[in-house]
């Protein structure tokens, strides 16, 4: 309802098309578009071939008789609508949406009401369609939706669990061979199976055993010469593969698995009469952390004995939906922001070039900033500009410390031409979503092993600081005393980050009102730091710079980090 105009967002954004309800050119998005709504509306008064023709007439295009004709409708054409059946009205709202051929179709249950024949007819007629056209299927029947499509979006109250290929989605459980041996399965047999890597399970019914195997065309010759030549006689043999509905409870179970463990650490965390909570947020942090590496394991545990055609499977990877449909989120409104900027020339290198001057320019301020009278020569003062003053001596030396900078304009000329452009439609709420769109996608990789906002930091951190340690080694613009300094201070000012990110966090119980407050404190940061930097004395000039961008740095990582769904769980 959301897509086609029917109602409006509350959140989020829904485009068709690359266009969203409201935008001047939406109407022209719909005439793309054919939908089959659970309950079709229809005149009850006109014939079947009234009501085709008028939908025809609206799309400006179509043939009735044809589209009647592959849905098994040209005998129903000239009967009233309220003589139909319920499957009938069905069929006939599938010819509603398909007669003027739209590129997108978009289908609620559309094999509802209707007798096994009918359904089966109205499946293979959309599974041809399919082949030409684009359909977003929505059903409860998981038979239904194995057959037609080819990607499966699983959602479970309102959250995105799984946005995978079919085939993707059975790769995560191994086929299954099922085996009906003559009596009980002989030692030597059990024995050869296992030497051979192979898990096998008695199944439920008496006479039969289940083997999982990862390729069915190459392990069942092994799986029967093993038993075969060892006593144990076969004489049924199955390859069982994974249903979707055995995909959709796994996930399923997976997701409860997460929730049962984000509560209890959501309990562990509740401050007690006595607490002092500057003490525990460590430890509360630590066990949060652990809660995403435990899933697994209670997945695997709280899944019912495997038996049967369906034994050995392996648990599903913990599904973390918010930080996916954040990370989506920012994507959409990244492609939907440069398709508008390729309609405005002025916009487009507006956007492309500032963010590259601010790039070269932010830096060299600094820099500049914090330059120092170092002498004076025939009455005159000469400067030192630091660090460029420096460069600008050896030009080979300058080209290796730029190449950095040239590869952070070019890995950041992207988002931040989406972020100005944004800033200049003053779209609400844009800019910070396109902020944070890096930070999450490179979160998505790494929170699942370091766990904490802590260890993001740190690795996202650490690594420019080491990489930029060893350029100032390698230049000679720095000692290993300076650089273990830089080092330290770093640390310090991550765990201060980190810490004070999720403290307000806590304090606020509102991602809002936090993200705010961290912004807050960056524009005071850069004055205080700066000014502070301009009148300290000459040797405390570049460390300050230093702390600045560090600590800057990782305030902004922090408050993306506030975002995940760990944080969100503790709030929770």
């Amino acid at each position: 309802r959301m897509l086609i105009g029917a109602i409006g967002a509350t959140e989020g954004h829904a485009l068709l098309f690359g266009r969203e309800s409201g935008d001047e050119d939406f109407l022209v998005a719909k005439r793309r578009l054919g939908v089959v709504p659970q309950l079709p509306g229809m005149y009850p008064d006109l014939t079947v071939r009234d009501w085709l023709e008028l939908v025809r007439d609206l799309y400006g295009a179509g043939d009735v008789d044809a589209v009647a004709g592959e849905l098994g409708l040209a005998a129903l054409l000239e009967r009233p609508m309220d003589q139909l059946s319920g499957g009938q009205k069905r069929r006939v709202a599938i010819a509603a949406a398909v007669v003027a051929r739209p590129e997108l179709l978009i289908l609620d249950e559309p094999s509802a009401g209707l007798d096994p024949i009918a359904s089966r007819e109205v499946l293979d007629y959309l599974g041809a369609l399919a082949h030409t056209h684009t359909i977003l299927l929505c059903t409860h029947d998981l038979v239904e939706a194995e057959r037609l499509c080819d990607r499966v979006v699983v959602m479970l109250d309102g959250r995105v669990l799984v946005h995978e290929a079919i085939e993707t989605l059975r790769a995560r459980i191994a086929p299954t061979l099922s085996l009906r041996i003559l009596g009980e399965l002989h030692a030597d047999a059990a024995a050869e199976l296992t030497s051979q890597g192979f898990a096998w399970e008695r199944g439920e019914e008496p006479g039969w055993v289940s083997v999982p195997v990862t390729a069915p065309e190459r392990d069942a010759p092994r799986v029967l010469r093993a038993l075969l030549t060892n006593g144990t006689d076969v004489f049924e043999c199955r390859v069982v593969r994974p249903t979707l509905e055995d995909l959709f409870l796994d996930i399923v179970r997976a997701d409860e698995a997460t929730r049962r463990v984000a509560d209890h650490a959501a309990e562990r965390v509740q401050p007690g009469e006595h607490a002092q909570p500057s003490s525990g947020v460590g430890a509360e942090t630590a066990e949060a952390a652990d809660a995403v590496d435990a899933v697994a394991a209670i997945a695997a545990a709280t899944r019912p004995a495997a038996d049967g055609p369906h034994a050995g499977r392996e648990p599903l990877p913990p599904p973390v939906p918010l930080r996916d449909l954040l990370g989506a989120t920012t994507k959409r409104l990244m492609v939907k922001e440069w398709r508008q900027l390729r309609n405005s020339g002025a916009a487009f290198w507006t956007s492309a070039l500032l963010p590259i001057f601010l790039l070269l320019l932010v830096p060299q301020g600094l820099i500049a900033a914090v330059l120092q009278p170092s002498g004076t020569r025939d009455d005159q003062t000469t400067v030192d500009f630091g660090l460029i003053g420096e460069l600008t001596q050896d030009p080979r030396r300058a080209a290796v410390a730029f190449i950095p900078v040239f590869m952070a304009v070019a890995a950041l000329i992207a988002p931040m031409s989406l972020i100005t452009h944004a800033v200049i439609q003053e779209r609400e709420a844009r800019t910070l979503e396109l902020l944070v769109a890096l930070p999450v996608r490179i979160q998505q990789v790494i929170v699942a092993k370091l766990g904490t906002a802590f260890g993001f930091s740190l690795a996202i951190c650490g690594t420019c600081a080491l990489v930029l340690c060893g350029e100032l080694l390698t230049l000679g613009l720095a000692t290993v005393f300076d650089v273990l300094a830089l080092l330290s201070l770093l640390v310090a000012t991550l765990a201060y980050a980190t810490a004070g990110s999720l403290l307000v966090a806590l304090l606020c119980k509102d991602f809002r009102t936090a993200n705010n407050l961290a912004g807050a404190v960056v524009g005071p940061a850069i004055l205080v730091v700066v000014f502070g930097t301009i009148f300290a004395p000459g040797g405390a000039a570049r460390p300050l710079t230093f702390a600045l961008v560090f600590a800057l740095g990782a305030l902004l990582i922090g408050r993306a980090s506030l975002r995940s769904a760990t944080f969100e769980r503790l709030l929770d």
